[in-house]
């Protein structure tokens, strides 16, 4: 195909169109022509003004790309796209830098790009890492207060009004979804002395229970000291780790003056490592202080990971004198478990991290199961390696291919010689086919019987801990959070799972129902170095009913909800109440009334809550 081709398929395009067209396409006529017929397709000559200046990273993604295009294609000064501003409010704090090649920071020189997916990817990463941390720009308080029905499950949204901190709002948002975390907080709302932002946290759990609005502004709920602004994906993660410490301490420490600590643990884990020498008893020393979470790092090779074998890497290890260590969990194991994920960027696919995470492996009181178990399993290993040895000396002879040299012999046999000039040694040939086939059959059968055999080993080793005996310390998947790379609010999300299994994404106020398939799979940004950067598990509950909240805490929230109600009906009972009718209508006592809640409240001049 050609560029007349397409030039008859399209003959209002000019040939810089065309041209342009293809180097969005890496040259690929197919995919070029079809283009062609995709009514969505924009044209150069349409004048598409994209905007820069909003908190809209896919339409800077759609910038850069075609800033990207080809430099030989020639595109007339009228025919181009118009880059310019858009109708929204200019922000001076929202500016474009021009990527350097080097800097302090260690970025590295740039690359000519040459049209690959790849490149494409890495310049665009290189291009969103000088973009400096901004103030938000999506005025939410010319919003609808949005309306959330309860009876669904829907989770209340947490919306920072400055992007950068919006992971942070993410993580919050998380945690109060996790039920001992609900537990914890209900428990400790009754205490007379607490902290500010414990007082958030207790107020914007209580709102989930009984508030259909929403989402929250972050207010003092993200008054952590650790809360620190960033829009940068590789400083994300250890934010969130930061975040994640402070939360756990701060709930725990008002936890402990009810209820001692011995007793509980919602997220310190107390390590200990145990070292398993040649002769003689284990050794076993503690590990202080104690630990909040598990780093994990994945990606380092182009095989999708799989989380329980990267966590079995992380704590089993085998010393260079072949002794072997193992770092496992003492009790009170903790309720919640969170694993802070970094992606090394060597695989295309986010890790496998299954619904249930059976942690007995990794417990001090089944130390002795799991030797035995990684025993049977290392004389698994031993006999899959002499299988393998096996197989190769049967199809292999000093670097050779033993299958195939006796096919070659075969087909001279049969095909060349076949006693054509000597008739009189036809017979033999025909006899040394029938030989040479018999053998090949024989050596065929031997190697499938070795593949067999391996595959059932291999089976049987991914199922030692399958049993009854290594499944009594469930933990349930509750949250993941993910990063999609480039910065903004709308490439920060969390998926998160309701007391009915139900599963919810959460991108900044935009909360869906999603399949769990979606949740185990999700490998946004992940080329990009991002990914999937924090997994909260926690341990499995019978029963996730609750205590009530105090009456003192509820009631304000539920007489204010009422209020929002009325204000809704009377607005037709949309998707949400306007700004200015809601103000009006209620004379400002709403506003009022609205701010004797605790904290994280409506406050419908500020769009939401605060």
């Amino acid at each position: 195909m050609s560029i007349d081709i397409l030039k008859t398929l399209a003959p209002d395009w000019t040939d810089e169109e065309i041209k342009a067209l293809l180097a969005k396409y890496n040259d690929d006529y197919e995919k070029a022509a079809n283009a062609i017929f995709d009514p969505n397709t924009v044209t150069t000559t349409q004048h598409e003004v994209i905007d820069l200046t909003g908190d809209d990273t896919d339409e800077m993604a759609q910038a850069l790309r075609m800033s990207l295009q080809d430099n030989n294609v020639q595109v007339a000064p009228n025919d181009g796209p118009t880059f310019g501003p858009s109708n929204r409010t200019p922000d001076a704090n929202w500016q474009l830098t021009v990527a350097s090649g080097s800097s302090a920071s260690g970025i590295q020189p740039q690359r000519t790009y040459d049209g690959g997916e790849q490149d494409l990817q890495e310049a665009i990463q290189r291009s969103m890492e000088t973009i400096p941390v901004e103030e938000d720009t999506k005025d939410v308080q010319d919003a609808d207060v949005p309306f959330r029905d309860l009876s669904t499950g829907q989770p209340l949204s947490i919306h920072a009004q400055t992007s950068g901190l919006q992971y942070a709002g993410n993580l919050i948002h998380a945690l109060i979804q996790v039920p001992q975390v609900q537990a914890s907080l209900r428990l400790v709302a009754n205490q007379d002395k607490k902290s500010t932002t414990m007082d958030a946290l207790i107020s914007h759990a209580a709102h989930q229970d009984h508030a259909n609005i929403a989402f929250l502004l972050g207010g003092s709920i993200l008054g952590y000291n650790t809360c620190t602004p960033t829009n940068d994906f590789r400083r994300i993660g250890e934010n969130s780790e930061k975040l994640y410490e402070e939360i756990i301490t701060d709930i725990e420490t008002h936890t402990y003056a009810l209820v001692p600590h011995e007793e509980t643990c919602l997220g310190s884990m107390k390590l200990c490592t145990i070292t398993f020498g040649h002769e003689g008893l284990p050794s076993t020393r503690p590990s202080e202080p104690r630990a909040h979470l598990v780093p994990i790092a994945y990606g380092e090779s182009d095989v999708r990971d799989d989380l329980v074998n990267l966590i079995s890497n992380l704590l089993f290890k085998t010393l260079h004198d072949g002794t072997l260590e193992h770092t496992v969990l003492m009790t009170p194991l903790p309720d919640v478990v969170v694993f802070s994920m970094k992606n090394e960027g060597k695989c295309a696919d986010a890790p496998y991290y299954p619904p249930t995470l059976f942690m007995d492996r990794f417990v001090y009181d089944k130390v002795e199961v799991v030797q035995g178990k990684l025993q049977e399993v290392r004389d698994m290993e031993r006999k899959m390696l002499a299988l393998v040895e096996r197989r190769q000396t049967l199809v292999g002879f000093k670097g050779n291919d033993t299958l195939n040299d006796l096919k070659t012999t075969q087909h001279f046999y049969e095909k060349v010689a076949g006693g054509r000039d000597h008739p009189d040694r036809r017979p033999y040939f025909d006899g040394m086919v029938e030989k040479i086939k018999n053998i090949i059959k024989t050596l065929e059968q031997k190697v499938a019987d070795l593949d067999i055999e391996y595959a059932t080993l291999m089976t049987e080793s991914q199922k030692v801990f399958e049993c009854p005996e290594m499944q009594e310390f469930p933990y349930d998947l509750r949250a993941v959070l993910v990063s999609g790379g480039p910065p903004g609010r709308k490439n920060l999300y969390s998926y998160v799972q309701d007391a009915k299994q139900r599963w919810w994404k959460t991108v900044d106020t935009v909360v869906t129902e999603v399949p769990p398939e979606e949740v185990l799979n999700d490998s946004n940004g992940v080329l990009l170095g991002a990914g999937p950067y924090m997994l909260i598990y926690s341990r499995r509950v019978s029963s996730e009913d609750m205590a009530p909240w105090p009456n003192s805490l509820s009631e304000p929230i539920i007489s204010n909800n009422k209020l929002y109600l009325e204000a809704r009906s009377q607005e037709g009972g949309g998707s949400g109440i306007t700004r200015d009718v809601s103000m009006v209508d209620l004379s400002g006592s709403f506003s009022f009334m609205l701010k004797r809640c605790t904290n994280a409240t409506f406050e419908f001049e500020n769009g939401g809550a605060s």
